[in-house]
């Protein structure tokens, strides 16, 4: 006797009762599953966005979806030795950058970062003349620990266009590269290089307003931007100087060029800088070089120019880095405890070498050699050898 598929089921379901109750445990839970479904998607369809009561008007928190946190950690170590100065070795850096930016609409969004740590600075490092005439020893040591917090950026930006926004606030000043490294841990060689502390040089910050574009140029394959902004001069803020900045470079990026000015008051007498800078990037080779001339006398006036090629290896793992740098320095001032003393120029290049170790796109390690070389009358200093060796071993990381 042939017995059909109906028979069959009937069968199995009398005489096998744990498989009915398997099968209909599990299309239960099917059915459950598609009904919770179905009433999820009728909700969404439904859906009304009600406000807490405490956010019901035209403010409210952007704190969700809006608001943009990351920054950076950097620590370094370093080794000092000359023919008049003794071995020292010290953590000298510590230093903990936030970043925090928020976007209100397509046209306008904040941007700020603080910065705090502490530092170990070279006390005399130029061997200040005079000082041990006056209870201060003129050699070259690292001091105590100087601890500090900065809010070195925090501007308002509105964008009309690609071709022009504006700024309001304070921010790094767009002179060149080296006055423009957001985040040090970035930086190819730990500290910057040479012009950043030849003094006074540039004012490192813009104070005011900020404007800025950028423009494509077909005829030649490239695009240029300017800046223009105001700031207040470290020596005697009543006075607000302006500066400004051109830049050309080809859409890739792998050549750019720019030219920068800056115009304020240094104390009573008026200061002019002008600079210029190239980066040029052949993979994987890549080359930096800037200039700056701050005119402030007409026998007295600071300069400096560095050039830094570099090389990524081992599948951009591995960054190898020499660099020369040439500070001329006729305004610099000895420093007494806490006052200004004499003046202490000095004619200085420092020459180095280091690698750069990322193990990961967001931690950098290095290691670096320089050798400060000071020339002409700037041998010596109080019956001194200037000249000395410095190691440094640093990590970074951003995030």
């Amino acid at each position: 006797m042939r017995l059909g598929w109906g028979a069959v089921l009937l069968i199995m379901i009398l005489f096998f009762p744990e498989a009915k109750a398997d099968r209909l445990s599990l299309l239960e839970n099917k059915f459950l599953e598609l009904e919770s479904a179905q009433k999820d998607l009728a909700l969404k369809q439904q859906e009304v966005v009600v406000l807490p009561s405490d956010q019901s008007g035209p403010i409210h928190s952007f704190f969700k979806d809006e608001l943009f946190i990351g920054g950076f950690f950097e620590t370094g170590y370093e080794m000092i030795v000359g023919p008049n100065t003794p071995f020292q070795a010290a953590e000298v850096e510590s230093l903990l950058g936030l970043n925090i930016s928020a976007t209100f609409s397509d046209q306008l969004r904040l941007s700020s970062q603080f910065l705090t740590g502490l530092n170990i600075h070279i006390a005399h490092e130029h061997y200040d003349p005079l000082t041990s005439n006056i209870g201060f020893s003129n050699q070259r040591i690292m001091s105590g620990y100087v601890y500090g917090a900065l809010i070195p950026q925090g501007y308002l930006e509105y964008r009309m266009s690609d071709h022009f926004l504006i700024q309001g606030g304070m921010g790094y000043v767009p002179f060149g590269y080296s006055y423009q490294q957001r985040e040090p841990v970035l930086f190819e060689r730990r500290g910057g290089p040479q012009m950043i502390r030849t003094n006074p040089l540039v004012n490192p910050l813009w104070a005011g307003v900020n404007f800025q574009g950028i423009y494509a140029l077909e005829i030649t394959g490239g695009n240029w931007g300017y800046n223009l902004y105001s700031f207040s001069p470290v020596e005697d803020p009543q006075y607000p100087g302006v500066g400004g900045r051109i830049w050309w470079a080809r859409k890739n990026e792998d050549f750019k060029f720019g030219m920068s000015t800056q115009v304020g008051k240094l104390g009573v007498v008026t200061s002019e800088a002008l600079g210029a800078d190239l980066q040029m990037k052949m993979k994987p080779f890549m080359v930096t070089s800037e200039f700056v001339h701050t005119f402030v006398h007409s026998d007295d006036d600071p300069w400096s120019i560095y050039i830094e090629p570099s090389m990524m290896i081992v599948r951009e793992i591995v960054l190898l880095y020499v660099f020369a740098d040439y500070a001329d320095s006729p305004l610099n001032q000895a420093v007494f405890g806490n006052k200004s003393g004499t003046t202490n120029p000095y004619k200085k290049w420092e020459y180095g070498v280091g690698v750069n170790w990322l193990p990961t796109s967001y931690v950098r390690l290095r290691l670096g050699l320089t050798y400060n070389d000071y020339v002409g009358g700037s041998m010596q200093a109080s019956g001194q050898d200037r000249n000395y060796v410095s190691a440094d071993v640093s990590a970074g990381v951003t995030f």
